[in-house]
């Protein structure tokens, strides 16, 4: 099965040893000049607050613009444009969750996470967790999140009662969890199902960079568009510029 055919069928893909060292080398070089000592009370580094840093760095528009990752939008026919990102130094813990919230079916389809390991990714660090094929379930996303009852802070934690019964109806499906080398690339489907896990070793650190893709289309009042006429009008939307000839958002 190839990479077209497994991100079809399971929404999500890992791109092994997609990103140049050298590139994640002088990520890291920036990340630590600003971020190594911006740890909280609960030992947490979530590297830059901002989510359109990558507007400030080239070192990390060199990384979630590089090719490899475009070409396989390229090869899934998906519109897309770097958008947001995050560079947490530490897991995040965010439970079960889509990052699409949209019910339509071509919203969802145009919008695309990509997570890159700049470091080996240590399975006591808390990593990324995703359900496989989570992304062709049935679920009433107004339900599930913005539905009266949809969920309760258990322990601390918030639980998303939709989402877990979701979770429970499929328990013969096994968790995928991404313990990625340096330079490996995990892209997912937006409406994939996915979590940070609790850090059971504090003191090791996750350092990667997180990119959310979208276009023009991503809104609940997207219609069907071919690949090429989406390519046009993302092109023509004056927020998008491009780097290296790939696409991103400039909201400066």
């Amino acid at each position: 099965m190839n990479h077209f055919e497994f991100f079809k069928t399971n929404g999500y893909v890992v791109l092994k040893q997609a990103i140049e060292h050298e590139l994640l080398d002088k990520y890291l070089d920036a990340w630590n000049a600003d971020n190594s000592s911006n740890f909280d009370e609960h030992g947490n580094n979530f590297g830059w607050q901002n989510e359109f840093e990558y507007l400030n760095h080239p070192e990390i528009m060199d990384v979630m613009c590089h090719h490899s990752i475009y070409n396989f939008f390229d090869e899934i026919q998906l519109a897309v444009a770097l958008h947001r990102v995050d560079t947490w130094g530490t897991s995040s813990q965010k439970p079960w969750h889509q990052d699409s919230v949209f019910s339509n079916p071509t919203a969802y389809n145009n919008y695309i996470g990509a997570w890159v390991a700049s470091e080996k990714i240590h399975p006591e660090a808390g990593p990324f967790q995703l359900i496989p094929t989570s992304h062709n379930w049935e679920l009433d996303k107004h339900s599930a999140y913005f539905g009266e009852n949809s969920g309760e802070t258990i322990d601390g934690r918030w639980v998303n009662k939709y989402i877990k019964q979701a979770i429970q109806d499929h328990s013969d499906i096994e968790p995928f969890t991404f313990l990625g080398e340096k330079g490996d690339v995990l892209i997912w489907h937006g409406n994939l199902l996915h979590r940070a896990l609790i850090p059971t070793d504090t003191s090791i650190l996750r350092r990667a960079i997180i990119g959310h893709y979208t276009n023009t289309l991503h809104s609940e009042h997207a219609k069907e568009e071919t690949y090429f006429n989406t390519m046009v009008e993302l092109a023509a939307n004056p927020k998008i510029k491009q780097w290296n000839g790939k696409y991103y958002f400039d909201f400066r």
